[in-house]
């Protein structure tokens, strides 16, 4: 008696594969519970180290901050300074919709970009999902740099996804919030369909940080670092050297139009960094070599 075929029992592995793999990405982690132990009273610089030692983030002082309550406090300032822009435009949101708000500050970072103001866009590909194509190509059309944060594919996570709301302009007011470029944040919170929220305007050595914040996954979608002209402030300390040896203190003189860039070892590699960082500048620039206590001007 011939066997009966089984035409189908070569494909089961396979079935079991395209679903099981996928579900591999999917760790189920215990519910993470924090604790903050501190009892100073936050209007004291107690507070303010505490919070800097849990968090591993520094208390930067001398910014000027302003609340921002719901859409008509914070798009229009928003829109203000995107309009004002001569530089750059960062932008890193989680939700950005082609509805009339979404499309209001498209049509707005697009009018910069084509002034030749840098402006890139950073979308989560799940929570903009409903960001249209021909959005996004009349963005990338004016010149916007555009990308979608880890976009779906069938063996990405769904999770760890960007909740960042951030717009930095000219590396010099940033923004930071939560509420996205979409309806729902429209108005005054004063019905179910708008939202309430809140984002804060900063001017100072924060916006530097925002800045670098948004380089993060930036950097991540394999596109260059941001730094062009208008995209940092003024001050910036960078390590250089083997195992960081050396130490650097650029200074972006606006006023005079001159950068510069002070080093703290006298070694090849530095000066090899120095020349490095001065050169190809549109500045006019100077490069500083400590040597033995005295500046060595190169």
């Amino acid at each position: 008696m011939r066997p009966r075929s089984r035409p189908f029992l070569p494909i089961v592995p396979l079935l079991a594969a395209v679903f099981l793999l996928p579900a591999c990405s999917f760790q189920p982690r215990g519910e993470a519970v924090y604790f903050f132990e501190g009892r100073a009273d936050p209007a004291i610089a107690e507070f303010t180290r505490e919070l800097s030692s849990a968090t591993g983030e520094p208390a930067l002082g001398g910014n000027r901050c302003r609340l921002l309550e719901n859409g008509d406090q914070i798009f229009p300032a928003m829109l203000e300074e995107i309009r004002r822009a001569k530089s750059s435009i960062n932008v890193e949101t989680y939700i950005f919709g082609s509805d009339a708000t979404g499309t209001r500050f498209a049509r707005a970072i697009e009018e910069r970009a084509r002034a030749g103001v840098r402006c890139r866009v950073l979308v989560d590909a799940w929570g903009s999902h409903t960001l249209s194509k021909e959005l996004e190509a009349e963005m990338k059309k004016a010149g916007v740099e555009f990308d979608r944060f880890r976009p779906l594919l069938l063996f990405h996570r769904l999770k760890n996804r960007t909740h960042r709301k951030i717009l930095v302009v000219d590396g010099r007011v940033g923004f930071v919030g939560g509420q996205g470029f979409d309806d729902r944040w429209e108005g005054d919170a004063d019905s179910p369909r708008h939202w309430h929220d809140a984002a804060v305007r900063i001017e100072g050595p924060g916006v530097s940080r925002l800045q670098g914040i948004f380089a993060e996954n930036w950097i991540g979608q394999k596109r260059p670092v941001p730094a062009g002209p208008g995209d940092y402030v003024r001050i910036q300390i960078i390590l250089g050297g083997e195992e960081a040896a050396s130490v650097w203190i650029c200074v972006d003189h606006c006023d005079d139009e001159r950068s510069i860039v002070f080093g703290t070892i006298d070694d090849d590699s530095s000066h090899r960094l120095g020349k490095a960082l001065t050169t190809g500048s549109k500045l006019a620039a100077s490069f500083h070599r400590v040597r033995e206590g005295r500046a060595a001007v190169r």
